[in-house]
């Protein structure tokens, strides 16, 4: 699987798992967090709510590479790193 053109890279709600095999996936930690701990897009309180709406269906797992995705929250990298 190619995620390494994936938006998943740059986003604070992916985490990368590696399998027993090496092969690497990006899991989507939106489905499996609460809503106090999701951190959504910064956009208007009704597009939140919609968010939150579909949050329980998004894929733990999406297809790879994503380009485009609803619940990107690009991950700022401290430059001590």
């Amino acid at each position: 699987m190619d995620t390494s053109n994936s938006i998943c890279w740059r986003c604070i709600n992916h985490r990368e798992v590696v399998s027993g095999k090496g092969s690497v996936f990006l899991l989507c930690k939106v489905s499996q967090q609460e809503e106090g701990e999701l951190q959504l897009p910064n956009t208007d309180p009704q597009t939140q709510k919609e968010l939150l709406a579909i949050k329980d269906r998004w894929p733990k797992y999406p297809p790879q590479p994503l380009s485009n995705c609803p619940f990107f929250v690009l991950k700022l990298i401290a430059q001590d790193e």
